[in-house]
């Protein structure tokens, strides 16, 4: 019994002994923490900062690009700035690309290279935007400039050009992002088209082009029947209003006055020429008419009678037989009604010898003769309507004549 005293004395002293112990190791446990929360932000405020100037927009060249190129770098060790500055950010943007890098990335970046987010403090903007070092035209920018030529220089008298198609960005490399647009006009294009080429100039070279294809209309006079018109009726300003539109190609169509309906048309159609007619001549012959032949020379005035074989209107050309020789010959109808016969290859006008059994020495050539008289009665000149000679050399024989004198 007295043993089993002394062993339950034993094991007490013995939980005494460990209780203190791990209290103790306890208590060092938490002194070690705090003194590291205390010191870690001491050693941190100890070291430098990198400070980091991001801008909202970089136009930079190059295949691969540094944090040094995009970003303004500060740091006390200089050690530590070009160690930040030499940080790979990735390739470069191309041509017409925008690349975008946020503060996270960069951040991911430097503690790739063994620099701590800690140890890092940005300003600036969220976000950078990385172009390359060139002048990106907009659309928008490329058709106001091609707008503003046509307005200055309209292709062709055109009212109104649309574009075909809308263009794309005009990228080219310019000093310092700059550059100036030009248009101008580009020559061999369809009718009803227009090509404006816009260059993209820097320091008077030019970097850049680009062609926009416009679709023109040009204003046109269009005739619109006001009313009802019924086949054959007449074009006048009561029955069509001429009226101003656009149309695709230009039109020089005469105004349709005084032609003649082909076709029945209802009010608001459109008068087109194949829709009319022109107004058939009145006749100036009609066919078995008697008509006067007349050839008229310098000194001479030749006549005889015939009958039209056809239909006539003044200028036509027309068969007319001479009513003496019937002699079939070709004659051209004047305005009064008579016909002036066509002379022929081989053919002419020759005056016949006078006779002795008419007074004066006149000839008959078989039709009676008038003598014309001037005011104190003298005789001025003579004219006759002989009958035509069937002759091979001359079939028109001169049947009276005189001088500029009036003498014969």
């Amino acid at each position: 019994m007295k043993a089993g005293l002394n062993m339950k004395y034993s094991d007490d002293q013995d939980r005494m002994i460990y209780g203190k112990t791990g209290h103790t190791l306890w208590l060092v446990a938490c002194g070690l923490w705090l003194l590291c929360m205390t010191a870690v932000p001491v050693l941190a405020q100890s070291l430098p900062m990198v400070k980091i100037y991001v801008p909202r927009l970089v136009q930079v060249d190059g295949e691969t690009l540094t944090l040094g190129q995009l970003c303004v770098i500060h740091c006390e060790d200089s050690a530590l700035s070009e160690k930040a500055s030499a940080v790979a950010m990735g390739r470069g943007a191309l041509s017409r690309e925008a690349l975008v890098l946020d503060r996270q990335a960069i951040a991911a970046r430097l503690a790739a290279e063994g620099i701590a987010a800690s140890r890092v403090e940005f300003s600036g903007a969220e976000k950078l935007t990385i172009t390359r070092e060139e002048r990106l035209a907009s659309p928008a920018e490329l058709l106001a400039a091609a707008d503003a030529f046509l307005k200055e220089n309209p292709p062709g008298g055109a009212a109104k050009w649309t574009v075909v198609k809308p263009p794309p960005a005009l990228a080219g490399k310019c000093s310092a992002g700059q550059g100036t647009l030009s248009a101008r006009l580009v020559r061999g294009v369809p009718v009803g088209q227009a090509k404006v080429e816009v260059t993209l100039i820097d320091e008077g070279k030019a970097v850049a082009r680009a062609e926009i294809l416009y679709r023109l209309q040009y204003n046109v006079r269009q005739a619109v029947a006001t009313r009802e018109i019924a086949a054959g009726d007449t074009i006048t300003p009561e029955n069509v209003e001429v009226r101003t539109v656009l149309a695709d190609r230009p039109a020089a169509e005469a105004l349709p006055y005084g032609r003649v309906a082909a076709s029945a048309m209802a009010v608001g159609s459109v008068v087109s020429g194949g829709k009319l007619k022109a107004v058939k001549p009145a006749l100036a012959v009609a066919k078995d008419q008697a008509v006067v032949m007349r050839i008229t020379g310098p000194a001479f005035t030749v006549t005889a009678m015939g009958q039209a074989l056809e239909d006539g209107q003044v200028g036509q050309c027309i068969r007319v037989r001479n009513i003496d020789s019937k002699r079939v010959l070709m004659a051209t109808v004047r305005a009064d009604g008579s016909v002036e016969p066509v002379m022929q290859r081989g053919e002419g006008v020759s005056p016949s010898r006078p006779s002795t059994d008419q007074p004066n020495g006149t000839h008959n050539a078989g039709g009676p003769a008038t003598t014309k008289r001037s005011e104190d009665g003298t005789p001025a000149s003579r004219e006759e309507t002989p009958a035509l000679q069937d002759d091979d050399t001359a079939p028109i024989a001169v049947a009276s004549a005189t001088d500029e004198g009036g003498q014969r």
